[in-house]
């Protein structure tokens, strides 16, 4: 069970984890990655991401954008890689169904998404929406979201 002395050190421990990196010099996205776990190892939530961009203040400019580049390298080859596999698993299961009618060309409107769904997930969004959740909050280090409330869940 967490402490309330737990909860108040998460900013504390998350800078650590930082400051640690930075001084080792392999300051990366895992080093703000491993932050965030320090922050909350439960599912990520708007608060978490929010402290996250707080701690993220420590950093100096140049860190911070190498860490903005580097995030978007991340994001886009992950984002891209989970296209292509959807893409690749949609092709393969109209063909499966094709197969079970005994047909042999696809024509356009035959299948809907539901049909193609198979029951087994072709692969997880989890790492995609922890980039996010880190890409968030680099963007909320540098601008803070003006509105309080918490409309984001990861």
């Amino acid at each position: 069970m967490r402490t309330e002395q737990w909860l108040r050190e998460r900013p504390i421990r998350a800078e650590r984890v930082i400051n640690s990196d930075r001084t080792a010099g392999r300051l990366s996205i895992g080093t703000i990655w491993s932050a965030l776990r320090e922050l909350s190892d439960d599912s990520t939530a708007e608060e978490d991401v929010r402290l996250l961009a707080t701690v993220i203040g420590c950093l100096d400019v140049d860190e911070y954008l190498h860490l903005v580049n580097e995030a978007v390298r991340q994001l886009t080859r992950e984002s891209q890689a989970a296209l292509e596999r959807i893409e690749l698993r949609v092709h393969e299961r109209i063909e499966y169904l094709q197969g079970q009618q005994g047909t042999r060309h696809h024509e356009p409107g035959k299948f809907s998404v539901a049909e193609v769904r198979e029951s087994e997930r072709p692969h997880s969004l989890s790492q995609i929406m922890a980039t996010v959740a880190i890409v968030q909050s680099l963007i909320w280090a540098l601008a803070p979201p003006d509105d309080p409330q918490r409309l984001v869940a990861y």
